[in-house]
């Protein structure tokens, strides 16, 4: 084989050649040669027993070539498998944080609701004493009508403020326990997104070997195949050259003669003695029935 066959490039990322222009020099320098006699990693270019396969057989090239490129990635694949139980485990820290969290949510609403009520019944407290007090310089006693009446318009305000402010208490309380509920149970879906994120990212390095192989595999079939095929021409272009070498050697053992005619005879003139042989049956006689030793008889 003279010239590097059109796969010679796939062949040599094969074996492990990934550098463009130090391909095309090596090709340049001949060294495509031992490429495409070298075995690639992972495969055989010759029959074995058992799990072997021939050369010649494209299924077991192809398999063989996808089981080489499932072997590369296997550090990749196992990487992104110990990944799977790191997500894990970060998802369920990550669920008791915030479940932990609740208890202490809790009290503190429930700490400012005490708070509120606290500071309303002091404040109308205060302003009960302040009005009562002041209707009594005026003479109104605090068990009037009137002066019942005085006290209820002072702290009325007051109720209506805190009573607001309980009131948005509350809701914000259950605001933030269902905010809460709802990261936790969101961590289920995320942490389920994100682990069929990592078994895609696995299934398509498998799946991809696959293809990969099946390319590569159809390139080494292909170059296999050439080279067997050309190693059959070059051994029927030896044997027909020593055919040819055999009977250019017979041809120049064999003595040289001289023709003439002489009548209706045909004559040769042995150049070695000089003697005349009558006609081609007396040529024949002198020289054997067989002379190339080719199986014919007279």
């Amino acid at each position: 084989m003279d010239q590097p066959p059109a796969n010679i490039v796939d062949l040599y990322k094969a074996q492990g050649w990934n550098n463009e222009a130090s391909i095309k020099a090596d090709i340049a320098a001949g060294g495509w040669k031992s490429k495409v006699q070298a075995p690639t990693p992972g495969f055989s270019n010759t029959s074995t027993s058992g799990a072997g396969f021939t050369s010649t057989d494209p299924a077991q090239t192809i398999q063989a070539a996808i089981d080489a490129l499932k072997k590369a990635n296997e550090p990749a694949v196992a990487s992104y498998q110990a990944r799977i139980p790191e997500v894990q485990s970060a998802y369920t820290q990550a669920r008791s944080q915030l479940q932990a969290s609740q208890p202490s949510l809790e009290q503190k609403y429930q700490n400012l609701l005490d708070k509120i009520k606290g500071q309303q019944t002091a404040d109308v407290a205060a302003q009960t004493n302040i009005t009562a007090g002041e209707l009594g310089k005026r003479g109104l006693t605090g068990s009037s009508t009137l002066a019942q009446q005085e006290i209820q318009n002072a702290i009325s305000p007051l109720n209506v403020k805190y009573t607001g402010l309980t009131q948005e208490t509350g809701l914000a309380q259950t605001d933030a326990m269902r905010e809460l509920q709802n990261q936790i149970a969101n961590l289920t879906p995320q942490e389920q997104a994100d682990i069929f994120s990592i078994n895609q990212a696995i299934g398509q390095l498998q799946s991809g070997a696959g293809q990969a192989g099946m390319t590569a595999g159809l390139n080494l079939y292909g170059t296999n195949l050439s080279a067997q095929q050309a190693a059959e021409q070059a051994k029927a272009d030896a044997a027909q050259q020593e055919i040819e070498n055999a009977l250019a050697k017979q041809e120049l053992n064999q003595p040289q003669f001289a023709t003439a005619s002489s009548g209706s005879g045909i004559y040769a003139i042995d150049p070695n003695t000089g003697k005349l042989i009558s006609t081609i049956k007396g040529v024949q006689n002198q020289l054997g029935s067989d002379p190339l030793g080719l199986g014919i008889g007279t």
